[in-house]
């Protein structure tokens, strides 16, 4: 017997190396990563020559809880891991992220500090900071807060937020001691931003796309221009205006889209999402269509109020999270008791609360990308975010 398994143990180790590298380039979680490592040392050694599956985001589900440390689950493996936060983001409010970890953090309510933020910018991995100058600190409220890039220091990063009655811009890197912010007066506040290019701002208010040109000046400083709402056609008609949610996001290095959750046909009598593509019409003045798209490819959307993504799935990849599917996480939308038709507790996040995820309902004879909802049923809970963790490779 023992013989046997020595055997056994021998043909693990003896797997071709280029086929180690193919199963390692398909491992997304992290736990995953960790026990492909533990196999022996000829798999082990695979990490240092074969990159490692791009990572699927994760879900922080507790984004508003104290502490020092995040709750966040793995959605690949269904793991549930425990973050530490770094000092700076102890206590504090998540308004935005960025690829890579980095993460944006605010004071929990506006009576602190006389209403302003106490904005923060960490690296919830490494523990970097961005620096920031006292101005930039004491924002007033933030919703929401978007990035140009990544805010590394020796680049220049460009910050637009939403505030309660206004936007904000400002940038950050490459000497920041005495920057501040740009704020732009607004009749109504935007639902969603996306920052493009780092020169122009889209903002979705209601049923109007609104753009500002940024320019960056010798000092580093950008001046935001007059809003200019963009000449679009009119979306297919839904119902119940005031029901619906929508995100705007960068998908690649030019392209703007929009994923509106919404009663779109009253034949149907239920909510779900339809995925657009933000067009320029050739031959015309500043005019775009939005097309439709009926299909994300090898990707898949994430959707949160503060941060949204779309990430390439590979074909082959295993686990929970599959390629053409939606996966959001805002709770308080009229008609959820209908369209979720499966719920399938994941996790109990304290309190006595537990984190739910169920396919929202298939419609005959609509043409839809599926959607998959996280949710825990609390309104303590409701403003779940999701996180896009490094690349990072478990240590040898």
């Amino acid at each position: 017997m023992a013989a046997q398994m020595i055997a056994a143990g021998d043909a693990w180790s003896n797997l071709p190396r280029d086929l180690l590298g193919e199963v390692y380039a398909r491992v997304a979680s992290p736990l995953g990563r960790v026990r492909f490592t533990a196999v022996c040392r000829s798999w082990r050694a695979v990490t240092s020559w074969r990159p490692p599956a791009p990572t699927i985001p994760w879900l922080i589900i507790s984004p508003h809880e104290g502490g020092t440390a995040k709750r966040v689950l793995c959605p690949v493996d269904g793991a549930l891991l425990r973050v530490p936060l770094p000092p700076e983001a102890i206590g504090k409010r998540l308004v935005g992220f960025h690829d890579g970890g980095w993460i944006a953090v605010a004071a929990t309510s506006t009576i602190v500090a006389g209403g302003e933020s106490q904005l923060a910018i960490v690296n919830l991995f490494s523990g970097a900071e961005v620096p920031l100058s006292a101005k930039q600190r004491t924002t007033p409220w933030i919703k929401k807060l978007v990035f140009s890039e990544a805010p590394t220091p020796d680049r220049r990063c460009i910050l637009a937020a939403i505030l309660a009655d206004r936007l904000a811009v400002c940038s950050v890197g490459c000497g920041n001691n005495y920057k501040q912010w740009v704020f732009l007066d607004c009749l109504s506040s935007y639902d969603d931003i996306a920052l493009c290019h780092g020169t122009k701002l889209y903002g979705l208010r209601r049923s109007d796309l609104l753009v500002h040109d940024i320019h960056i000046t010798k000092h580093g400083d950008p001046v935001v221009g007059e809003a200019r709402t963009l000449r679009v056609n009119q979306l297919p008609k839904c119902e119940g205006m005031g029901f619906n949610v929508s995100y705007i996001l960068k998908h690649g290095d030019s392209k703007l889209l929009m994923a509106k959750r919404a009663w779109w046909s009253q034949e149907n009598k239920g909510f779900f999402f339809k995925v657009f593509e933000l067009v320029k019409i050739r031959n015309t003045r500043n005019y775009h269509s939005w097309a439709e798209v009926t299909t994300l490819d090898d990707n898949a959307l994430f959707l949160s109020a503060n941060c949204s993504r779309m990430v390439c799935v590979p074909a082959g990849r295993h686990g929970r999270v599959e390629a053409n599917h939606i996966y959001y996480n805002n709770v308080n939308l009229i008609g959820d008791d209908k369209s979720i038709c499966s719920d399938i507790e994941l996790a109990t996040c304290g309190n006595g609360q537990h984190l739910y995820c169920g396919e929202d309902r298939k419609f005959n004879g609509v043409d839809m990308i599926m959607s998959v909802r996280y949710y825990v049923p609390c309104r303590q809970h409701n403003n779940l975010m999701w996180l896009l963790p490094p690349d990072f490779e478990p240590s040898l």
